[in-house]
């Protein structure tokens, strides 16, 4: 599932989406406006997932956060989890999944708000 793909079906589903292949450029967002759900790969260049996580945490703690990986072992999940990720997944993520958890997301926070 590429980030184009999965960016159409959440977008057509209804849900606003700001996607970015950088960390950096994606924390930069995140500083200006609160995310409800976010999804990062664990491993990327200039930002691993789990310090995009802490630092995404220290701004917004209620953002639910899911980490991906091709390369799960129980060291990266136990640091995840202490990190405050919600969950990590393996990849290939289908595009059902993730809009389960979009969804899942989204009626958490309506049941919050009332």
């Amino acid at each position: 599932m590429s980030l184009r793909s999965l960016n159409s079906a959440l977008k057509l589903h209804g849900f606003e989406v700001d996607a970015f292949e950088n960390p950096l450029q994606a924390f930069e967002c995140f500083r200006e406006k609160e995310h409800a759900l976010v999804l990062s790969d664990l491993m990327m260049p200039e930002l691993s997932g789990i310090q995009l996580l802490e630092k995404v945490k220290a701004l917004n703690p209620h953002s639910r956060f899911v980490l991906f990986t091709g390369f799960y072992t129980a060291e990266k999940y136990s640091q995840a989890k202490a990190a405050g990720a919600h969950l990590m997944l393996m990849k290939p993520l289908s595009i059902q999944m993730v809009l389960e958890l979009a969804i899942d997301t989204r009626d958490q926070k309506i049941s919050e708000e009332v």
